[in-house]
């Protein structure tokens, strides 16, 4: 009996050293790393207007797939629209992103880091046109298919008609 109230006891213990050091860290433990400098990537799929699968070039010979969600934008939702209206707003989105950008085009990316939705990078996504490079999130900004969108509670309602 003695030997499992030890048990319990010392597990118990261990326990609470666990929650005091996860709660006492230094919240620089859980800060968001941004990786910096320009990777090359092959775009696989335009799955919709903000988020492209890519194959990306980390170090000669080394390759990884990953989904690329375009930082700063919202634009509106092709697999979970919330009415009629958005899903035909995504569907022209995705198509006006895809006169630019085409399944094994070299694009750039940069500032990327871990967005809040596992497999799925944020960054920033330039393409070439003209040997212009361009941002995407620039470009469907000013064409008014995106709004802003830094994270938190989203402000545009892609249900609601343009006045």
């Amino acid at each position: 009996m003695k030997l499992l109230q030890k048990i319990y006891f010392n597990r118990n213990i261990v326990r609470y050293l666990f929650l005091a050091v996860f709660f006492l860290m230094p919240t620089t433990v859980f800060a968001k790393e941004i990786l910096r400098g320009v990777y090359s990537a092959t775009v696989l799929k335009i799955t919709d207007s903000d988020t492209i699968k890519l194959n990306v070039s980390v170090w000669p010979l080394t390759k990884i797939e990953v989904g690329l969600r375009v930082n700063g934008i919202d634009t509106p939702e092709k697999y979970r629209p919330k009415c009629q209206l958005e899903k035909s707003l995504a569907k022209a989105a995705s198509d006006f992103v895809k006169t630019f950008i085409k399944v094994g085009d070299i694009v750039e990316i940069e500032n990327i880091f871990i967005g809040k939705y596992a497999g799925r990078v944020i960054g920033d996504l330039y393409f070439f046109k003209n040997d212009n490079r361009i941002s995407l999130s620039a470009l469907l900004l000013e064409q008014k298919i995106a709004v802003p969108y830094f994270g938190g509670k989203k402000t545009k309602d892609w249900c609601k008609a343009p006045n």
